[in-house]
């Protein structure tokens, strides 16, 4: 049978020291195998993370592997299947306040679509998974706890539409669960239906509106029956307002009701409400700018009451400079408010982050001589080298600026980098030479 083959490996390792941390080093080894045969493809992959830490003693390590396998038979029929297995140790501190957990996570799963050849539009769907999971911990010096878990799944959904407007659909799911020596089995029907009105346009404006509603029951457990149902409502209106032939700026708001009845929970009411204002400038020089201004607001009533608020900002710009250079520049503002019976209201929190770049492919008329600016700020940081990310940094980093300079001469590449950060609310700078040659036949 005719088909190709690739093959790929990978070894990145990453060591940041210092007299004040001691050293952090991540190993991040990978391969993967894909195989293509007419109307199937498999694909493999094989990962291992290593962390280690001086300073504590701590440290992870991670073990992943994958096999996927897709099948297409003309358009009517997909069957996509999977299997993975994970393992995974991490450790913290050291004596009596160290932590350390292990966790052993492997499924299988399988999804098929069908489209059968019928007058009116049908989508069958089939799924089937299955799970099994175990981890421990360990307190200090305390014996470690443990846990095992499996679950197994199967569930068919059919959608079918008998007006463009109209859809119509259904589920059922059969679901077993064993953990802690306890065994449940579930099953749940559920239906469900919906209307869109057709486009309605008056002085400009669009106007959308659509209601949907659903009921679901489901058996076992031990909630034992539960029946819910949920009805919806929503509708749009927008419209765009020329400025020039490559600018535009557009608006919309939009109003939903939802309504929900459980047997066992009780009756809730949400309203929602959003409205969004947004500019577009595209020019046939290639100078492109976006900005998008949207305030959200979401409250419910009733059974577990809720209020959510959120205002958020996106400006995001392209300048061409020539053939060969262009300048990029992006900024997200973002503050949000919440609360409900699980947290109280804590005011308004604020996120942002930008960054902006400029690149020139072809500095002092030099062909493969490249040069790179960066620029990235941000109000948070997530240290994720214990993860297993190599590249990941260390500290919280508030903001960095990075200048590249790169060039190629056949196989030998040359990257000259310069580098400025806050870090931990200090300043560094890191100035690297890195020369590399690839080998192979490519």
């Amino acid at each position: 049978m005719p088909g190709d083959t690739s093959y790929t490996a990978m070894f990145d390792r990453s060591t940041i020291s210092g007299s004040s941390i001691g050293s952090d080093r991540v190993d991040v080894l990978q391969a993967m195998v894909t195989r293509r045969m007419a109307d199937q493809q498999v694909d493999v992959m094989a990962m291992r993370t290593q962390n280690e830490r001086s300073q504590d003693g701590g440290g992870s390590s991670t073990n992943r592997l994958s096999v996927m396998h897709s099948y297409r038979r003309d358009e009517d029929l997909q069957v996509s299947s999977s299997l993975s297995d994970s393992a995974s140790r991490l450790k913290v501190g050291l004596g009596e306040t160290s932590f350390a957990t292990r966790l052993r996570f492997r499924q299988l799963s399988s999804i098929a679509t069908w489209t059968p050849d019928v007058p009116m539009p049908l989508l069958v769907t089939g799924a089937f998974r299955w799970t099994d999971s175990a981890s421990s911990t360990q307190n200090g010096d305390e014996d470690a706890s443990s846990i095992r878990a499996r679950a197994l799944s199967a569930t068919t959904t059919a959608t079918w539409r008998p007006i463009a407007n109209l859809f119509v659909g259904g589920a059922v799911t059969i679901s077993q669960f064993a953990a802690a020596g306890s065994n449940q089995t579930l099953t749940a029907e559920s239906l469900s239906a919906g209307y869109t009105v057709d486009q309605k346009q008056w002085l400009g404006f669009t106007y959308l509106a659509s209601v949907n509603g659903s009921v679901q029951h489901q058996r076992g457990g031990d909630e034992g029956n539960r029946v819910q149902t949920t009805e919806s409502l929503s509708h749009t209106l927008s419209r765009s307002f020329p400025i020039s032939d490559a600018a535009a700026w557009g608006t919309s708001v939009t109003q939903s009701a939802v309504f929900r009845q459980d047997n066992l929970v009780g009756n809730s009411q949400t309203l929602l409400h959003n409205a969004a204002l947004n500019l577009r400038y595209f020019s046939t020089e290639g100078l492109a700018g976006f900005g998008s201004l949207s305030m959200g607001d979401s409250r419910t009533t009733g059974a577990q009451p809720n209020t959510f608020q959120m205002v958020n900002l996106q400006v995001s710009g392209q300048m061409p400079f020539g053939r060969y250079a262009s300048a990029s520049a992006n900024l997200t503002m973002q503050t949000v408010r919440q609360s409900s019976l699980l947290g109280p209201d804590e005011g308004w929190r604020s996120y942002a982050t930008g960054g902006f770049s400029y690149q020139h492919t072809r500095v002092f008329g030099v062909p493969r001589l490249r040069y790179f600016a960066l620029a990235n700020a941000f109000n948070s940081q997530v240290n994720a080298r214990i993860s297993g990310d190599p590249n990941a940094p260390l500290e919280n980093v508030a903001w960095t600026h990075e200048q590249r300079l790169e060039y190629t001469v056949g196989r030998l590449e040359f990257r000259l980098s310069a580098r400025l950060a806050k870090v931990d609310g200090k300043k560094n700078a890191l100035v690297f030479l890195r020369v590399s040659r690839s080998f192979g036949s490519f």
